[in-house]
């Protein structure tokens, strides 16, 4: 990956849909880069669960649901990828 990676930016372009994590861009990271990239995705996704959206909102609650199922969907690619790949994160 080059010099400019910014885990955290990247970590809320996978929540809000801007960036699509699949095997072929997962392998252009480095092994390091792939942890980092976990943690944050992990930081993220507290931040997302920790906001607090009105329940009447329906479509709040939802946007905020399918953030949270883009992040659960790319630490479950990562969490294989590493298996596969065996290196531990």
């Amino acid at each position: 990956m080059p010099t400019a990676f910014n885990p955290k930016k990247i970590a809320h372009d996978i929540a809000k849909g801007l960036v699509s994590l699949n095997l072929g861009t997962i392998k252009n990271f480095l092994s390091t880069d792939i942890r980092i990239l976990f943690n944050h995705l992990t930081i993220v996704q507290r931040e997302i669960r920790a906001s607090h959206v009105p329940q009447e909102n329906t479509l709040e609650v939802s946007a905020k649901n399918r953030q949270l199922q883009r992040i659960q969907q790319a630490l479950s690619m990562i969490l294989g990828y590493a298996k596969k790949c065996r290196f531990r994160l």
